[in-house]
């Protein structure tokens, strides 16, 4: 460093320099240069140059430099942490050449940055121990690269005896701490004389707010202790106190994620939101759900539907559409979801609309059922029931051969139409009406006296004798009287050429007047309770279907062919008077003794199983298909009065009520 002057007022002065300097070697050191703008000289304290240890430099343990490019050198040494002493002593000898800083001939400010730490601090203290005799001031001067006067402040000298002067780093305009490349001491306004010297400089006021040693101008985390002062990512910050330890950007969108952990490190996305889990958020991802449509153009950017099926074509894929046909009725609650029908239509009343329904006039599941015609399979016939007004097909029977004559012989093979085939006493295999054996075996209510016979003539029985037999037979008649066998269907005890209600029960005769109850209905009080349907109100078969009118309207259905009754009230499946037509000729039930009302019912309906003597039951309802609805156990029937149904839940339809008394025999009621 060239020699460097402070003057005020045309004074001269004395100039001592400091210069720390950091460099890039593996151990550090810093040079300092004592100079003198003067004529005096200095006391010669060694030959060449002289290092010294120096324990707690400025900004750590160093070796310093001291160095003359003359002959002489002088002693600086560090005492503790932070301190530095310098002591020049003058003798009136001249030094030889001039002084350097030490890289060359540079000036300060070709330096490197002394990077001394004095952030730490929050003064710089130097001590006087003998002041110049004219005592003016004494300056602290900053150095950085480019301005040698980088920033300066100074005090006046105060006396001769040995004082420490005080600078606060506040007062140096704009400093830097990381600029600072060299300091230097100076006198303003002095004369000073061969006592003048400076004990030391050192910075004071060290500033450690976590107590780990670090200060805080040093220190990356100064608020939290970590004497490791451990820095992942490189960014200036500890760990310690590094909201984002691994992330050098420290999360440069702010959305709360650190950049090594956002799915988004660019586009603020707290939610993290990864649909499609591929590790990329939503935010910045242009296929949300990876189904190899970008996000711009995928009618479900949500869902996955690589094939953007749109069955509405409101520009919403039918994945992420809750009303895929535009009907204006929710998917969940649309019963034909992908075809337009806002009225909802399902005639047979199985969850499907008619709209979709391949045969919306039949239940669903029915066993040899031909879906492609709608109708059953051949050698079946459909039983048909009236739901909400239409009629609907629930199930597929068996056809069973016509057989008028009820002989055991179908029409197609019967020999004599009204006549009894079945009948063959003399063991031919062929039936004696049509293949008559000899006269003593024939049977004795075919015959009509003393070798004559009966026949069916056209229709009408004559009595013939047997040697004619033979010529009648060949005209189409047939031996024995018309309708010698007789049919009764309904298994009523009417035979079917007297019935009265075809497929009802000719034998109730509540009132005893001697007429068929179905046809000729007694006062309502005399109906049995199985007919009654509700409060005045009768069931009536009305073309092939049950329904519930009320009484005052029953005779003008029965001058229309209506009888009174539910259709099929009597079975020949059905032994006993119970009307529930469920095969009681193999069953030891022989009165109904639960009841059902009212019936049909809207929303509930009440049980009344006062007729048992069993107070535990087991009671079931289940559908036309067999299909349990509801299963509830009564533990104390004879307390608890009628069992009241919750139909709420329960689709409008036929359904079997099933009653199992403990130990007992189970009874079923049609509801």
């Amino acid at each position: 460093m060239r020699n460097n002057i402070f003057t005020s007022a045309g004074a001269a002065c004395r100039l001592l320099t400091f210069i720390f300097l950091t460099t890039l070697a593996l151990q550090t050191s810093a040079q300092i240069v004592v100079d003198d703008c003067n004529t005096g000289t200095f006391l010669q304290q060694g030959n060449g140059s002289q290092n010294v240890a120096a324990a707690g430099a400025i900004g750590g343990s160093r070796d310093v430099s001291i160095s003359n490019a003359g002959a002489s050198s002088y002693i600086a040494h560090f005492v503790n942490t932070g301190y530095i002493r310098v002591n020049p002593y003058y003798n009136g000898v001249n030094p030889t050449g001039n002084l350097d800083i030490g890289w060359g001939n540079s000036e300060v400010s070709g330096g490197t940055d002394l990077n001394l730490n004095a952030a730490d601090y929050s003064r710089i203290e130097l001590r006087l121990t003998a002041a110049p005799f004219n005592t003016g001031q004494i300056a602290v001067r900053f150095n950085k690269p480019g301005d040698p006067d980088y920033s300066s402040a100074s005090v006046n000298i105060l006396g001769q005896a040995p004082l420490t002067y005080t600078f606060q780093l506040s007062n140096f305009s704009g400093l830097n701490p990381a600029d600072i490349d060299g300091i230097s001491i100076g006198f303003i306004n002095c004369d000073p004389d061969s006592s003048s010297q400076i004990d030391y400089i050192q910075f004071s006021g060290f500033a450690d707010a976590d107590g780990d040693g670090i200060g805080n101008g040093s220190d990356n985390c100064p608020n939290t202790p970590n004497a490791n002062q451990l820095d992942s990512d490189g960014d200036g910050i500890g760990n310690v106190c590094d909201a984002c330890p691994n992330d050098p950007d420290n999360d440069v969108d702010g959305d709360g994620v650190c950049g090594n952990l956002d799915n988004c490190p660019g586009i603020a996305n707290s939610n993290q939101l990864d649909t499609d889990g591929d590790g990329q958020g939503n935010a910045c991802d242009t296929d949300d759900d990876n189904d190899g449509v970008a996000d711009a153009t995928d009618n479900c950017p949500l869902i996955s539907n690589s094939n953007q099926l749109d069955t509405d074509g409101d520009s919403q894929g039918d994945v992420c559409d809750t009303d895929d046909d535009n009907d204006g009725i929710a998917d969940a609650n649309d019963n034909c979801p992908l075809i337009s029908n806002s009225n909802q239509l399902d005639n047979d009343d199985d969850g499907l609309g008619n709209a979709c329904d391949t045969c919306p006039f039949a239940l669903p599941e029915i066993a040899n059922f031909n879906v492609s015609t709608c109708g059953c399979l051949p050698g079946f016939t459909a039983a048909t029931q009236l739901i909400g007004g239409v009629t609907i097909i629930v199930g597929c029977n068996a056809v069973v051969a016509a057989d008028s004559d009820c002989d055991g012989v179908s029409n197609t093979l019967d020999k004599c139409a009204g006549g009894n085939d079945a009948v063959d006493n003399n063991n031919d295999g062929l039936a004696d009406c049509k293949y008559p054996p000899a006269y003593n075996q024939i049977i004795s209510a075919w015959k009509c006296g003393s070798n004559k016979v009966y026949v069916c003539h056209s229709g009408n029985t004559i009595c013939i004798n047997k040697n004619d037999l033979a010529n009648h037979i060949a005209h189409g008649d047939f031996l024995g009287p018309c309708g010698n066998v007789s049919c009764d269907n309904d298994c009523d005890g009417v035979v079917n050429s007297l019935d009265k209600c075809a497929g009802g029960n000719d034998a109730v005769d509540n009132n005893n007047d001697g007429l068929a109850d179905c046809k000729y209905p007694p006062a309502y009080n005399k109906i049995k309770s199985s007919w009654k349907c509700g409060n005045n109100k009768v069931y009536i078969c009305h073309s092939g279907n049950t329904m519930c009118i009320t009484y005052s309207n029953l005779a003008s259905h029965m001058a229309h062919g209506d009888y009174l009754g539910p259709c099929g009230n009597a079975s020949c499946n059905d032994d006993d008077d119970d009307d529930d037509f469920n095969g009681d000729r193999s069953s030891s039930i022989e009165t109904s003794n639960a009841t059902l009302f009212p019936n049909p019912a809207t929303g509930e309906v009440w049980l009344d199983l006062s007729g048992y003597e069993s107070s535990v039951f087991t009671v079931r309802i289940q559908d036309v298909r067999g299909v349990l609805v509801q299963s509830i156990h009564v533990a104390d029937a004879a307390h608890s009065g009628p069992l009241r149904l919750d139909l709420s839940a329960v689709a409008a339809g036929m359904y079997y009520i099933q009653v199992q008394p403990e130990g007992g025999q189970m009874e079923t009621l049609k509801l």
